[in-house]
């Protein structure tokens, strides 16, 4: 079950794009998961990875 925190990020990230928002910077494993779990993503695409784990996901939805 996401935490608070985790559950806040999504709901904001979903008023965000609500508002016109389109592009969102999202850190952390646990919270773009939410992030992205609250928006629809199904999918990615990674573009670019590097050695720290940092890596660029466009997305279409």
């Amino acid at each position: 079950m996401p935490s608070g925190g985790q559950c806040l990020a999504g709901t904001l990230a979903s008023h965000l794009v609500d508002r016109g928002v389109r592009r969102l910077l999202v850190a952390g494993g646990e919270a773009s998961g939410a992030v992205a779990i609250a928006l629809g993503v199904r999918t990615v695409l990674v573009l670019h990875a590097d050695d720290n784990g940092i890596a660029l996901l466009p997305n279409t939805t």
